[in-house]
């Protein structure tokens, strides 16, 4: 264990544990964050089954944007943790309401989504559906007795928040779970709940997304957190977001739709 050290300007504050299916995206992600949950090099386990493969439609390739529909499942006892289908997830006794259900848009090599699939998409066809299998190297990574941290309980305190085993907290952008609290002092356990774990996925391909302003809303979403409406009339890209975006912002982010959808787009932000 190591004292966790945290500067008197920092908060500390409760958050969820980033769930897959939320958007905890940036460019480094998956999905990350601070301190990434996920493995710098995440592959394909040996196990990689195709099913219900159509006999035509033209194969995924980086750079394209898709809509998917997935599930992931612990090897060990078969539990759902993840999906995009809100039956399965109310089934499953997961649903939470702070999640969007329903497909996602992600677009191929921007590592939107868990990396083995990411790149178990590339080469597969519309209306295939694929099962994948990844171990904690590839998936969620090991756990570090390094991440499992002692903070001083009074730097909660001092914030407002009674700490307790089980609260998932946010420190300096790395989200933990307290494991233990006594004696002044408090267990944060960093580690990704789902390290150290065996999992499988289940992915379908619905559809490659071409229209601009679907990859717009899409690529903002997915990538900045951003909710928008997008509409384009007259050669002008109306870019209405729910959030409020500073002006200095504008440039960056005309910059990465550029780059990402197309260089000819003519971008304006507005807020709804």
């Amino acid at each position: 264990m190591v004292e966790k050290k945290i500067k008197a300007d920092k908060k500390v504050k409760t958050d969820d544990v980033n769930h897959p299916h939320e958007h905890a995206h940036d460019d480094s992600h998956t999905h990350d964050h601070e301190h990434s949950h996920e493995h710098e090099h995440v592959h394909t386990d040996h196990s990689q089954e195709h099913v219900a493969k159509p006999s035509s439609g033209s194969s995924l390739q980086e750079g394209d944007f898709v809509e998917i529909d997935y599930s992931g499942w612990l090897k060990d006892n078969n539990s759902l943790f993840d999906t995009t289908d809100k039956s399965l997830a109310e089934g499953a006794g997961i649903h939470k309401d702070t999640i969007a259900y329903g497909p996602i848009i992600i677009k191929l090599g921007r590592n939107q989504i868990l990396k083995g699939i990411d790149e178990a998409l590339k080469g597969k066809s519309i209306g295939e559906t694929i099962k994948l299998e990844f171990d904690p190297e590839h998936a969620f990574g090991k756990k570090d007795a390094k991440l499992v941290q002692l903070v001083a309980t009074r730097k909660f305190t001092k914030e407002g928040i009674q700490p307790y085993p089980g609260l998932t907290v946010n420190i300096d952008g790395m989200n933990g779970l307290i494991r233990t609290t006594s004696g002044g002092r408090t267990i944060v356990d960093f580690n990704h709940p789902l390290a150290s774990k065996d999992v499988r996925y289940e992915v379908k391909v619905l559809r490659k997304v071409t229209d601009h302003d679907e990859q717009i809303k899409a690529y903002l979403d997915m990538q900045m957190n951003l909710q928008a409406e997008v509409k384009t009339e007259g050669g002008k890209t109306t870019v209405k977001t729910k959030q409020d975006v500073p002006k200095e912002l504008h440039e960056l982010l005309t910059k990465a739709i550029k780059e990402n959808i197309s260089d000819s787009l003519n971008i304006e932000f507005q807020k709804l």
